[in-house]
């Protein structure tokens, strides 16, 4: 939050194998984009990411992994719930419920329009509400926003983020989000900087499955291989099971 708390909205948890000293298993790129991202807003830079990939590719790992560096920031987390995508303003309340210090300081034009999605209403305000909140949650050092689940983020807040992310400036800011393989071609996300998270290669597949299940073979583990498709939460269960 504004007074340097982290705070958490609920999210799906996501797969998250580890080796040794904390690197996610053949993420390590993914990793290193995200940290450089990071790093770029604590030196002033706006960075926005947007990780797309199919469910169980790792990109809420990558989020959390991301946010465990962010120490010093404030930092909001939030996610989304499938059944709310088609209820406006609903990821839009959720970000004023995080950071209600900062709405109430808000122009009332702005206090307004974030109420107002409360109740399901967004209208032309709510871009400048967004960009203005944002700006305030940098106003006093580095500051990070995760997004998570986007494809369930109702439209009209997706618009007033991507709104507000393409004209935030001269800020300590980042923005991390995610989203399934749709969010490519999104329109509403259009123009926002992407990385896209692919099947783990065979070798780092294979370590997800032995570190979750150490005495499992690698010829059984390699067996496996064709049916889990590099997917580390396919891979995870399945080791599990």
């Amino acid at each position: 939050s504004g007074d340097g708390r982290r705070v958490e909205r609920p999210c799906r948890a996501g797969p998250g194998p580890r080796e040794r000293g904390g690197v996610l298993i053949g993420r390590v790129g993914e990793q290193a984009t995200l940290r450089a991202a990071l790093d770029d807003a604590a030196g002033g830079v706006v960075r926005t990411v947007l990780l797309v990939g199919e469910p169980g590719i790792g990109k809420t790992a990558l989020l959390d992994d991301a946010l465990a560096t962010a120490a010093g920031r404030s930092t909001v987390r939030l996610g989304a719930v499938e059944m709310e995508r088609g209820m406006p303003g609903a990821a839009m309340s959720l970000l004023a419920a995080a950071l209600p210090h900062l709405v109430r300081e808000l122009p009332a034009a702005s206090r307004v329009a974030f109420a107002d999605a409360a109740g399901g209403v967004m209208d032309d305000r709510a871009p400048a509400a967004f960009l203005r909140l944002l700006s305030a949650l940098a106003g006093s050092g580095p500051a990070v926003l995760a997004a998570d689940d986007m494809q369930w983020w109702d439209r009209p807040t997706r618009l007033a983020l991507a709104f507000a992310l393409r004209r935030l400036a001269d800020v300590p800011f980042t923005a991390l989000l995610a989203g399934r393989s749709e969010c490519r071609t999104d329109p509403a996300l259009a123009g926002l900087p992407q990385l896209e998270v692919l099947p783990l290669a065979d070798d780092d597949a294979i370590g997800v499955l032995q570190l979750t299940a150490p005495a499992m073979p690698t010829a059984v583990a390699r067996s496996l291989l064709p049916a889990l498709a590099g997917n580390p939460l396919a891979l995870v269960q399945t080791a599990g099971a």
